[in-house]
């Protein structure tokens, strides 16, 4: 997040308040739907880059660029899973030069050294004006694209590309496909308000319903105050185009966040080229996981990719709070 958007949010986040209501679904802003015919932004496309702090992701809405402002998000996850979105539109000319308008801002940040009931959570601000960022984009030899933000320029790997570099027959295999499949549920964890803290159990009167960035949606829901189980189910859930995510993730929690959770998720890659298409398929069972403090304390996930390459095995917990893609993604300026 450059500091311009941060002291902007900032300011504002000191006049936001939790209260005790459910999100609707125009509590989520939605930059494109695929199966929308009145909506031209189309599938996207998301590229992806590693640094020695985390990941950075930009989306862009399907079009012209040079016509009609078009979706945008621009992201972090740290490797920790701080994670920082801005959301709005951009703009470019003929020459790749133009700005990006930021519509919104979430923020999910870190906090371990607090109990669950002095945590910020994920909090999300919408400015009444956008702020404008200079943005430049450049498309590589290598099909990488070259993306300038308020002065400041990385390069990005296509989705598509990242996809193919999971080596399945790799003993780190599943270790691999967790941490990109991880990712991308950051995405709609961050847009949960509350999320990872004592707030969450706003969503005991009211079920909170999000729908995907690009396609499916997820729901939120708390059986109790004084037992908080929280069930998060997702149907088809695409946040990132080309990933799909589908199941259930349970946290049998007490108020201080100490419990089990169970569980499974069936996820879906989508990459490789037209002419050699990569399609991963599998699931992630999370009944091994015990939660502490409100963050996985013991335990394994359990890894299974049923295709193109079968192959399985358990992932330690601490790989949920460790966000790194450099084993198959390498690090780029």
């Amino acid at each position: 997040m450059t500091r311009r958007v941060a002291l902007a949010l900032a300011a504002q986040l000191l006049l936001v308040a939790l209260v005790g209501t459910g999100c609707s679904k125009a509590g989520v802003f939605h930059y494109l739907v695929r199966t929308d015919v009145v909506n031209p932004a189309g599938a996207g496309a998301i590229y992806l880059r590693t640094s020695d702090v985390g990941t950075d992701m930009v989306i862009f809405g399907a079009g012209d660029p040079n016509g009609e402002p078009l979706p945008f998000i621009n992201g972090t996850v740290l490797h920790d899973s701080t994670t920082d979105l801005q959301v709005g539109t951009y703009v470019l000319d003929a020459s790749g030069a133009g700005v990006f308008e930021v519509a919104a801002a979430y923020t999910f940040p870190f906090q371990p050294e607090l109990g669950v009931a002095g945590r910020d959570g994920s909090q999300r601000t919408d400015f009444s004006h956008s702020i404008a960022l200079a943005m430049a984009v450049k498309t590589l030899p290598s099909g990488h694209v070259e993306v300038t933000i308020d002065g400041t320029t990385h390069e990005y790997t296509p989705y598509a590309e990242v996809v193919a570099n999971i080596d399945l027959a790799a003993p780190e295999a599943p270790t691999d496909t967790y941490q990109l499949y991880n990712l991308g549920l950051f995405f709609g964890q961050v847009r949960i308000p509350a999320f990872g803290s004592i707030g969450m159990t706003r969503y005991i009167s009211q079920t909170g319903h999000f729908s995907g960035l690009i396609a499916g949606e997820f729901d939120v829901a708390v059986e109790s105050f004084v037992n908080p189980k929280v069930t998060m189910s997702y149907r088809a859930l695409e946040d990132f185009p080309g990933l799909v995510a589908d199941g259930a993730i349970i946290t049998n929690a007490n108020l201080s966040g100490d419990g089990p959770m169970e569980g499974v998720m069936r996820f879906r890659f989508e990459g490789g080229t037209e002419l050699a298409p990569v399609v991963i398929t599998g699931a992630v069972d999370y009944s091994d996981i015990r939660i502490t403090n409100g963050m996985a304390s013991s335990g394994d996930y359990a890894v299974v990719v049923d295709g193109p390459t079968p192959a399985a095995g358990n992932v330690p917990f601490t790989i949920a709070t460790n966000i790194d893609l450099r084993n198959f993604l390498p690090e780029t300026p």
